[in-house]
């Protein structure tokens, strides 16, 4: 705990070490002997994994928007139904951490608890992510250099739901799997993205009916811009 404690300042961080080489369980995880030895890497990495996606809109396979394509462009093309499962297997449950992820689509339907029934969008929840984690930490499970789901993100991890009204998702997201110090960012709003001639358009609905506000984002991915910032907010890491 206390190795825990001096590198992150949390103790619940004891289960995102790895005990390595000749190293027993003497205890696990309150009681270490001399010459036991840990790796500290999940606790300690600031890079992280890259991921982007951007997601299916229904059941016909198509995406659900073709400019996220090119707002992200290292983003791959995921039916959004396996981003679970696919995240467990980037972070390898916190033996390589996720530090930058990005879920580009509908993000208040393919983050969302609540899908779009009407729409029959394909989906997946936080809750989904969540049952793919093991719930209680054991020694023979960190020997393989795996952990709950507070390891799979880096604790400085940066993490963007970019679709209609996400921050609900977002929020959740921050609450229940990312550790203090990392961030998820989703939008207040509904939004249409497009993308021409190099450039990153946000239209914002919902202003009214005659009055559509556009912003332009010339430094993908296109929220820098400070009248397209008012439409994301921030949620830091509880974990």
């Amino acid at each position: 705990m206390e190795l825990a404690r001096s590198i992150s300042g949390n103790i619940s961080d004891l289960a995102c070490l790895w005990p390595i080489e000749d190293t027993a369980d003497h205890g696990y995880p309150n009681r270490i002997k001399a010459c036991d030895r840990y790796d500290v890497s999940n606790l300690t990495e600031t890079e992280g994994k890259q991921v982007e996606y951007y997601l299916e809109r229904g059941r016909n396979g198509r995406p659900s928007l073709n400019a996220y394509s090119e707002i992200f462009p290292n983003s791959t093309f995921m039916e959004a139904s396996k981003v679970p499962q696919k995240i467990k297997e980037i972070s390898n449950e916190g033996g390589t951490p996720i530090g930058h992820f990005v879920s580009a689509g509908h993000g208040g339907v393919s983050g969302s608890p609540n899908p779009d029934k009407k729409e029959k969008r394909q989906s997946y929840s936080v809750t989904q992510i969540l049952n793919l984690a093991v719930k209680r930490q054991t020694f023979e499970y960190a020997k393989k250099r795996k952990g709950p789901i507070r390891c799979w993100f880096t604790r400085s991890a940066k993490v963007r739901f970019s679709g209609c009204s996400s921050s609900a998702t977002a929020r959740e997201f921050a609450k229940k799997v990312l550790r203090k110090g990392a961030t998820a960012l989703g939008t207040n709003q509904k939004i249409a993205n497009f993308y021409k001639d190099g450039t990153a358009w946000i239209r914002i609905k919902g202003i009214s009916n005659e009055k559509k506000q556009w912003v332009s984002g010339v430094d993908l991915p296109y929220f820098s811009n400070a009248a397209s910032r008012v439409i994301w907010e921030t949620h830091n890491g509880e974990l």
